[in-house]
């Protein structure tokens, strides 16, 4: 075949190629809106353990009534702590694989740092009803915190936020609505919206977007990152793009460890989050 019918016949094929990859690039799509919160809060991969509440001094559970029923929230007092000598709080967001049963390192470290620990659980996960988004997490997060905060034997003034992976999403969305202190954020990324756009998805199909970039950008708040050289889920240039749009954040990257395993030792990075506490006047008084 030569001449215009081979033209036209190619032009065919052209465009049937065209239609069936438009078709099929349509499909991803409505497959990314219907499955995105699937993936972001893997809900269904998460066991709740059969133990009860962690055997600690300075213990206390409770509950948030929400539209979509109960919310669990723990807290644990600083040692020491009182209405005449109150200690800072910390409120510990963890990340999208997690529950807060499974944040008991996180707990110690904080309170051998003088630190009162709140953690509040997500929509869905572990004993609390309802389903996770970034609305419904935020608003649950600062309502523990309304409650937190209100306590005689918390310091209001000397708040941090600490966030791991989904969790840094959490931290710096609520850091819009109540600013902290000072951020430690563990495994970071620059938003769902860059995640998405890895995987051809249009950023405006993001349903929740968690935008720590602009949260960093615009607030600036005094900010220490944690990242590994080897995480595959969260790759370190999310790290190293926060630290450019946030040029005053302290940056510390562990060349082994990978995003499950962050940081290696655990004693050189508690040495640092106390080092950067106490510059930020939120050390023990």
């Amino acid at each position: 075949m030569t001449g215009p019918e081979a033209g036209r016949s190619l032009g065919s094929a052209l465009w049937t190629l065209l239609r069936f990859a438009l078709a099929a690039y349509a499909v991803w799509l409505v497959g990314a809106c219907f499955l995105q919160r699937r993936v972001l809060f893997p809900t269904y991969a998460v066991r709740t353990p059969s133990a009860g509440p962690p055997a600690l001094d300075g213990f206390e559970r409770g509950e948030l009534a929400t539209d979509d029923g109960p919310v669990e929230w723990w807290f644990f007092a600083a040692p020491g702590a009182s209405a005449v000598e109150p200690a800072p709080l910390v409120l510990a967001c963890h990340g999208n694989g997690e529950l807060i049963d499974f944040q008991l390192d996180v707990v110690r470290g904080y309170r051998e740092l003088g630190f009162h620990v709140l953690l509040c659980e997500y929509r869905g996960y572990g004993r609390s009803a309802g389903s996770p988004t970034q609305a419904a997490l935020v608003a649950d997060q600062r309502a523990a915190l309304e409650l937190a905060l209100a306590r005689p034997e918390v310091d209001a003034e000397r708040l941090l936020y600490h966030g791991r992976s989904l969790g840094t999403g959490v931290a710096c969305a609520l850091a819009r609505e109540r600013a902290p202190r000072a951020l430690v954020l563990v495994a970071p990324f620059t938003s769902v919206k860059r995640i998405l756009l890895g995987y051809a998805v249009p950023p405006f199909l993001a349903l929740d977007p968690f935008d720590n970039a602009a949260v960093l950008r615009e607030l600036r708040p005094p900010t220490l990152i944690f990242h590994g050289a080897r995480d595959r889920s969260i790759p370190v240039e999310h790290a190293r793009d926060l630290a450019r749009v946030h040029p005053e954040a302290e940056l510390v990257v562990f060349e082994g460890a990978g995003h499950n395993d962050l940081p290696v030792d655990g004693r050189e990075a508690w040495g640092r989050v106390g080092e950067f506490l106490q510059a930020e006047g939120l050390g023990p008084r």
